[in-house]
């Protein structure tokens, strides 16, 4: 992030850009293109080798398996190895984002999430004039983040819980 990033603001891409490789746990040879989002749009995965092009949100709620990487599943769409594209993202504040794959795994690179972060730098960061949380207005015109949910994974005997900033 630059010196100018605000961090109270949501971001997406200036321009497309893709990435291609192989799924190292498919063996699928993948295209990936990052694609700029309106606000509010979140980050989301298309599966653009399916009918109808589906749609997968990146959400812990739909987190399916973490055996062997992150995988993402959603009325029966699979997105796997999903974990160094979003580290990429949310490290270079991307809020807003829709991945197309036309595969069923994001490409593994290198194995880390640089290739991804210097894809996203090469595409660049946009801000949107829409602030981080979803605000809603109050009294007196101040602004306030909207409480939206806590987050939480549960394996056996391990747990991590993501709690809504105040």
């Amino acid at each position: 992030m630059t010196a100018g990033f605000n961090p109270d603001r949501q971001h997406t891409l200036q321009s497309e850009a893709s990435i291609s490789g192989t799924g190292i746990h498919t063996g699928v040879q993948v295209n990936m293109i990052l694609k700029p989002a309106a606000p509010n749009f979140g980050i989301q995965f298309q599966r653009t080798d399916l009918p109808g092009h589906p749609v997968i949100k990146a959400d812990c709620d739909l987190v399916t398996d973490t055996s062997r990487g992150t995988t993402l599943e959603s009325n029966g769409m699979k997105i796997n190895t999903v974990e160094h594209v979003l580290a990429a993202l949310v490290g270079m504040g991307i809020d807003n984002v829709l991945i197309s794959l036309n595969g069923p795994e994001v490409p593994i690179m290198d194995g880390s999430s640089e290739p991804f972060i210097e894809l996203i730098d090469k595409a660049g960061v946009d801000e949107q004039a829409v602030l981080v949380g979803n605000p809603v207005a109050v009294a007196g015109g101040q602004l306030h983040e909207q409480v939206v949910r806590v987050l939480a994974i549960d394996q056996g005997s391990h747990a991590i819980r993501g709690f809504p900033g105040l």
